[in-house]
């Protein structure tokens, strides 16, 4: 007899909510649907207006119940933002064409936002791509001003540019260059095992290659730095030479290569530039001035300038074709 109770009862509650979902606007079948979601969830839509997304929302397998109020409040949209907005964690005073466009671009970075709109407002920028590829560089702001302390703890993943001081930062584990390779200079260890194997493979395929730069100490980029000032001004300087503290060549993790006989400027036409192109990355290594991506990192293309930053991310950096800046930015920085 209670178990009929009981019965009765739940039959009666069933019939009450489906009056109610009907009351609101909803179908046969769009009840049978939500009446597959918790008791409590029947009752937080029972309280709401009808909802035209809430369907496509439900059905998606990234819909989690457990947000369902969240995704409601933000009636207005269509179910596909709601979804990126709350299971991301966008969430935003106004969620305009411009705003949602960004949230759904490439390697966008929430806390970036008011940043990104003041830049789209400042330059007149309309590709969103290239907006959140300068502003996760930090190329919204000066160079040399409000420079933050790179983490050297991140080892080969450490950043130095002209947003980011190493100070006078010296690698733990420096080996001397053997002169088979290259000049008389000092690489991480990490580093330099990679570089030798993979100068190994290449002379093995009959491509020369030597490192004519290495590790630089914040002295050594001191004297550089000032040399260059000696007969250019320092906007032009500042274009293809770091200022020191911020050197990716005192990270220790940087070669320079060129062909014996040959100079930096006729690098970029030799073999072994053709193979590192293909295959650097396999080794750890990622060109790290790329060509036309100057108003990215900074510096003038550097066809010479290898960073070693471990297999997993040169592969990554290879295959994504973005630069080591923005990779820093969205993975390691955010």
């Amino acid at each position: 007899m209670k178990l009929l109770l009981v019965f009765l009862l739940a039959l009666t509650l069933s019939a009450c909510a489906n009056n109610t979902l009907k009351d609101i606007g909803y179908s046969d079948d769009e009840i049978k649907v939500i009446e597959s979601l918790s008791d409590d969830s029947i009752n937080i839509i029972e309280k709401e207006p009808y909802d035209s997304e809430l369907m496509d929302l439900i059905n998606d397998p990234t819909f989690d119940e457990a947000k369902l109020d969240e995704y409601l409040a933000l009636d207005g949209l269509d179910a596909d933002d709601r979804l990126m907005i709350v299971n991301k964690g966008y969430y935003s005073d106004t969620y305009d064409a411009t705003t949602l466009a960004l949230m759904k671009t490439s390697y966008y970075i929430h806390d970036r936002l008011d940043r990104y709109l003041a830049y789209i407002d400042s330059v007149g920028e309309t590709d969103l791509r290239s907006v959140v590829e300068h502003v996760n560089c930090d190329r919204d702001h000066e160079v040399y001003t409000d420079t933050m302390v790179s983490d050297t703890s991140k080892g080969d993943l450490m950043i130095a540019n002209k947003y980011y001081t190493i100070e006078d930062y010296v690698p733990e584990d420096l080996v001397h260059i053997d002169s088979y390779y290259g000049l008389d200079a000092y690489l991480d260890r990490d580093t330099y095992e990679a570089y030798t194997a993979m100068a190994d493979q290449m002379m093995s395929e009959g491509i020369d290659v030597w490192i004519t730069s290495a590790y630089r100490s914040y002295d050594s980029q001191v004297n550089i730095y000032n040399r260059y000032l000696a007969t250019d001004p320092q906007e032009v300087v500042d274009t293809y030479s770091a200022r020191p503290g911020f050197s990716d060549h005192q990270t220790g993790r940087v070669v320079d290569l060129i062909e014996p006989g040959g100079d930096l400027g006729s690098f970029e036409y030799t073999d072994a530039k053709a193979w590192l192109d293909e295959h650097a990355y396999e080794y750890g290594f990622i060109l790290r001035y790329p060509e036309d991506k100057e108003d990215i990192t900074g510096y003038m293309y550097e066809s010479w300038h290898y960073r070693y930053v471990g297999k997993e991310v040169a592969k990554y950096i290879h295959d994504t074709g973005i630069t080591f800046d923005e990779y820093y930015a969205y993975f390691i920085g955010s």
